[in-house]
């Protein structure tokens, strides 16, 4: 199934089946324009970046379901100080990555311990 995701200047967004042009989900919950949008590894998740500073992951496992048609925020990402103008899911899903205009430092997420004195 090919998906894509559109928005309004509502700060809605909409995830349709490409192929049949069926919507199957709106997102509602960003106080700004979404600026990025990025679909997991699997396809269960969906994080949106606003400029509203914030980003946010949704659930898509019942995503086009009979009688549902707006899906809830499974949670909310804050701490960006800038606009949130890029996403997107680590290749395994592990991490999602974020970028703004702000430049900020990055972690290593491997925990290293000393090389043993010879």
């Amino acid at each position: 199934m090919l998906l894509v995701t559109t928005h309004t200047h509502t700060h809605t967004y909409r995830l349709w089946e490409l192929k049949t042009g069926k919507l199957l989900e709106k997102f509602d919950g960003h106080n700004d324009s979404v600026y990025s949008v990025s679909f997991s590894p699997d396809a269960k998740l969906l994080a949106s970046g606003s400029l509203d500073k914030t980003l946010k992951l949704w659930d898509l496992t019942n995503a086009g379901q009979a009688n549902r048609t707006t899906s809830k925020c499974r949670h909310t990402f804050q701490g960006h100080k800038d606009f949130v103008l890029s996403v997107v899911f680590a290749p395994q899903g592990t991490w999602l990555i974020s970028g703004s205009k702000v430049p900020s430092s990055a972690l290593d997420p491997q925990p290293r311990t000393p090389n043993p004195k010879p």
